[in-house]
């Protein structure tokens, strides 16, 4: 996924974080510029192009790797297209519509209990 990001530290061009389980989440970084704030002129701050991404299942690299090959594994990042890294099993049955509406249903119903709790407690309290 792309971001235009910005950060007080300069970042590094390829960062890989190892998540339990063996996932590995990827940021990509491209295009950093340094910039002054306006209210804080003696801080450094840089702004650039980010993409975000898991490694795809059975792959593994390393930074120097990744970044070596930078255009391909930036537009993988780019393309929203690639699976989701936690796909529901295969024996998972997805919800129909009137299950979800129920759900929602109950949902608004909560809200509006929750909603109805926060009015008396404020009445109390500002009371």
């Amino acid at each position: 996924m792309y971001y235009k990001s910005d950060a007080a530290e300069k970042p590094q061009k390829v960062t890989l974080e190892h998540l339990p389980g063996g996932k590995i989440f990827v940021r990509l970084a491209d295009n950093i510029q340094p910039y002054k704030q306006e209210d804080q002129p003696d801080r450094t701050m840089y702004r650039f192009d980010e993409v975000q991404f898991f490694m795809p299942d059975g792959k593994a690299a390393a930074a120097q790797e990744i970044e070596e090959d930078f255009a391909k594994w930036w537009q993988y990042g780019m393309d929203d297209t690639h699976p989701d890294p936690d796909p529901p099993a295969p024996e998972e049955e997805a919800m129909t519509r009137a299950q979800l509406t129920k759900i929602v249903s109950e949902q608004k119903e909560q809200i509006a209990m929750l909603e109805e709790c926060i009015m008396e407690m404020s009445e109390v309290v500002y009371e």
